[in-house]
């Protein structure tokens, strides 16, 4: 089973991620709000209520992890926009490690054209 050696990232087009993790898997959405803001909602799907507050503890450590990870993904993304808000970029290059972002995009650009 891929869940035991890795964390599998699906991304469903046009705005779901799901991180498939050995015992439970959280998901977000992106929805955009104009050309430099959107909300991101998110949680886990876990396997049953948590039963004790042990269990609580655990569940919510993940989703904290989950987030305190992305939470440097959103800082880089506003350094990123203010770039292009202050005119310094006229284009991004993304990195192997950041296909999905490439995909992302080759989808819209699919979706938007004529």
């Amino acid at each position: 089973s891929v869940r035991d050696y890795g964390n599998p990232l699906y991304f469903i087009f046009p705005n779901l991620i799901v991180l498939v993790q050995p015992d439970h898997a959280t998901v977000m959405t992106v929805f955009p709000q104009g050309t430099d803001n959107c909300i991101v909602q998110g949680g886990a799907l876990i396997p049953q209520p948590p039963a004790t507050e042990k269990a609580v503890a655990y569940w919510d450590k993940n989703v904290k992890i989950f987030w305190d990870a992305l939470d440097e993904d959103f800082q880089m993304g506003q350094a990123i926009q203010a770039g292009f808000r202050a005119g310094a970029n006229t284009h991004v290059t993304f990195g192997r490690f950041e296909q999905a972002c490439a995909w992302f995009h080759d989808s819209l650009d699919k979706r938007l054209s004529p």
